[in-house]
């Protein structure tokens, strides 16, 4: 039997941007996370498995860093997963209304997907 868990949405915030002025200050990036969990059991989980415990140890690994393209942080968050025994399925990192100093360009958002 196949088990998936999706977490959808959840908000980090990280220094991301190509230019200089996009990485003063830290921006929100949601990100959905698909992990495999159908070689454990559920109802076995460790308590301190807790989803706002997943959240904070991804804004800790992100803290001081900084990340000029969202593939480049989505490959840093990919790796970091993996790294954590996460058996992860999928990864979607979405930067929303990111700054752009022309008044021609407007972009509502930058998704970067990987999937095993």
């Amino acid at each position: 039997m196949n088990k998936k868990l999706e977490i959808k949405n959840l908000k980090i915030v990280v220094k991301l941007g190509y230019h200089d002025y996009e990485r003063e200050l830290p921006q929100p990036v949601h990100l959905t996370i698909d992990v495999d969990y159908s070689d454990v059991n559920i109802f076995k989980l460790n308590p301190d498995s807790d989803y706002s415990k997943i959240s904070r140890q991804l804004q800790d690994i992100v803290q001081d860093k900084s990340f000029e393209l969202v593939e480049e942080l989505a490959d840093f968050l990919w790796s970091s997963l993996i790294d954590a025994n996460i058996k992860v399925k999928k990864l979607q990192v979405t930067k929303l209304k990111p700054p752009c100093r022309s008044s021609q360009v407007n972009i509502d958002q930058v998704t970067c997907v990987i999937s095993a």
